[in-house]
Parts: C-alpha cells; sequence; structure tokens
C-alpha cells in the first residue's frame, strides 16, 4: 500500500508540468486519470495515456486502438483509431486504415485525403500531392489545393505560385490569381497588385476596380486614389467605385468629401462625384467654416461658399484663418474684421 501511494503520488508531482487539472497513475500495468484533488476520474484500464501539454484532454491507447478523455475523464472520443493528434480543444487528426482525417469534438469529418495539416487558428492549412490549400474550421474550402505556398494575412490570403503573389478574400474569393509583384492593401477592402511595374486594383468583393494600368497610385484619403500614367493623372472615388471625369493637372487632399483639384496653375474644388464645388480659378484655398473657403484669387482674399458665391468680397490683401470666431482681414496696411453680412457676387 505504502508503495502504491508512493508511486502515485511521484506521479502527480512529475506531472503538474503536462497539464492543468488531469494527471495519469498506473495501477497493475495500466493506466487511469486522477484529478487536482487526487481523486480518481478514470479507473486505470488503458495501456497507455498521454495527457496534452496545452488542453485538459487525456489521448488514450487500448488493445493499440487510440480514443480521447475529457478533463472530467469522460470518454468524447472511443478507442478505435490507429493514431490521434490533438490540434487544439475543438480540433483533432485521427489515423485509421492509413488515412489522416482531420475532425471536431463531435467526430465530423473536416478534411480528408490530405498529407499534411496546420492548425493556423481560424483557418487549416493543408497539403495535397505537394500543393497547399486552406479551410476553416467548419470545414468549408477557403482555398483548393494548387499553391506552392499559402499564407494568412491580416486582411486576405495570400498565395504564391512560381514566385508570383496572389489573393484570396478571407471569405474564399479569389480576388488576384498568383501573377503579382507586389499587393497592397488600403482601407482593409482594397487590394492593389503589381504587374510588370504597372498598378491595378481590385475590391474585397471581387470587382476589379482598374486593371494594372498605371505606373503609382497614391491614396489622398481613406475615398479618393490619384492614379498616375506618364506625366497624367487621374482621380478614383472608391465610394462610387468609379473614375472620376475632368481634365486636370493635378489632384491633392483637401478633406474626406472634398479634393483640391489644379489645372493651369489654378486651384478647384470637386465632390466624391467628380461635380466640380469650386472652379479651379484660385490661387490658394483653405476651409474656413462650415461649407465656407478662404480663397486668394488674383492675389486678393476673400470667401466663397460651396456654390462658389462670394461671401465676403475678394478685395482684401489678406484674411486670417478663424480663430475664436473672429478672422482678421488687411486692406491698404490696415487690419480690420469683416463685416458679417451675406453678400453674393460672381467672380
Amino acid at each position: 500500500m505504502f508503495k502504491t501511494v508512493f508511486q502515485l503520488l511521484f506521479l502527480f508531482v512529475a506531472c503538474t508540468t503536462w497539464a492543468q487539472g488531469i494527471y495519469p497513475i498506473k495501477q497493475a500495468q495500466k493506466w487511469g486519470l486522477i484529478n487536482s484533488e487526487g481523486q480518481v476520474i478514470t479507473s486505470p484500464k488503458y495501456d497507455a495515456i498521454e495527457v496534452s501539454e496545452n488542453f485538459d484532454y487525456a489521448i488514450v491507447q487500448e488493445d493499440s486502438k487510440m480514443g480521447l478523455l475529457d478533463a472530467n475523464g469522460k470518454e468524447l472520443i472511443p478507442t478505435q483509431y490507429d493514431d490521434l493528434k490533438v490540434l487544439d480543444k475543438e480540433l483533432l487528426e485521427t489515423l485509421k486504415s492509413g488515412e489522416w482525417t482531420l475532425r471536431n469534438l463531435q467526430e465530423e469529418v473536416l478534411l480528408r485525403d490530405y498529407e499534411r495539416a496546420q492548425n493556423l487558428g481560424k483557418f487549416i492549412r493543408f497539403a495535397r500531392n505537394g500543393q497547399w490549400g486552406l479551410i476553416d474550421r467548419t470545414g468549408s474550402l477557403i482555398a483548393a489545393p494548387k499553391y506552392e505556398r499559402i499564407f494568412v494575412k491580416d486582411h486576405y490570403i495570400q498565395t504564391r505560385n512560381k514566385g508570383k503573389i496572389g489573393a484570396i478574400s478571407l471569405g474564399g474569393k479569389l480576388l488576384i490569381s498568383p501573377k503579382a509583384n507586389r499587393i497592397q492593401v488600403h482601407n482593409k477592402n482594397v487590394f492593389f497588385y503589381q504587374i510588370a511595374e504597372l498598378w491595378g486594383a481590385v475590391h474585397e468583393d471581387g470587382q476589379v476596380l482598374f486593371k494594372a494600368q498605371f505606373e503609382k497610385y497614391q491614396p489622398l484619403n481613406a475615398q479618393f486614389i490619384k492614379l498616375s500614367l506618364a506625366e497624367t493623372n487621374q482621380l478614383y472615388a472608391l465610394e462610387n467605385k468609379q473614375m472620376i471625369a475632368g481634365v486636370h493637372d493635378d489632384f491633392l487632399p483637401f478633406s474626406e468629401d472634398l479634393i483640391l483639384v489644379r489645372r493651369a496653375a489654378k486651384l478647384g474644388l470637386i465632390n466624391k462625384h467628380g461635380q466640380s464645388v469650386l472652379a479651379a480659378k484660385y490661387y490658394y484655398i483653405q476651409a474656413f467654416k462650415d461649407g465656407i473657403f478662404r480663397v486668394n484669387f488674383n492675389n486678393r482674399w476673400g470667401l466663397v461658399d460651396t456654390k462658389d458665391q462670394v461671401i465676403v468680397p475678394l478685395q482684401y490683401q489678406f484674411i486670417s484663418p478663424l480663430r475664436n470666431g473672429t478672422a482678421l482681414v488687411v486692406q491698404a496696411g490696415l487690419f480690420g474684421v469683416p463685416k458679417k453680412e451675406r453678400r453674393t457676387e460672381e467672380i
């Protein structure tokens, strides 16, 4: 009796680093389990037992067949498999008749006929015939096994074949076949790809926004992208998924809804639909207050609204930015405050 107690105590201490809560015991050449209070939760009846290092599961062997017990010693998977591997708290691999199968704890088959499987958290990467594919944790196919390499990125799945990369959405939609040199993500849902030094873009819903035909792209804000080819620039609106019509020399960031345009060294404003807000005739434009802009026209300063109508005449040498509800004006070397009464006139 003393010898048996000593043996149990030795195993209890030796196994404390294996898992938290369950520990193997051996009696009469058979293995069972005890809990952290020393209570027997599975009577010794198995030929071998191994407690998972990271999960409160125990892999057991009986008559050369493998099964699985939970933290209470309850049988989760009957001893019917030739081998068994625990991937995490929900997934395991089983070997039977020479075939590995990926299953959940309900023994539902998620994947079969594969050579290797790697747990990536939300996804399972697997190899079949030397090619890699991807499924999610329900077994739904995300990427067919036809890639040399496959990686899960923050906002998409990257594929590789013959030194080129492609993209698949996290939901499994093919975005870019492996033909790109580079892929960059904007706003989490727009994927820019480079082919032969030219850039194109595709949305996460699979819609091609524009083909690889531009030398450069530059996000001006969350909604607008400037596209450059040779000496010309174009503007793309992501919200409307359309190229903005109109001929301008350049586009510059202004606000989330407005873009500064330059034409023949003059500045104007357009909205997200490409409609003109301020004609390209000013030397300087700055937001002033609530749809009013501080502008310079022919070296004279004034205020205009979103209809390009004059609020404060364009006759001052300078108008300062608004501070504490007041702006200063300079005229003939004198400082003053502009009148607040509205006045409308065309330039």
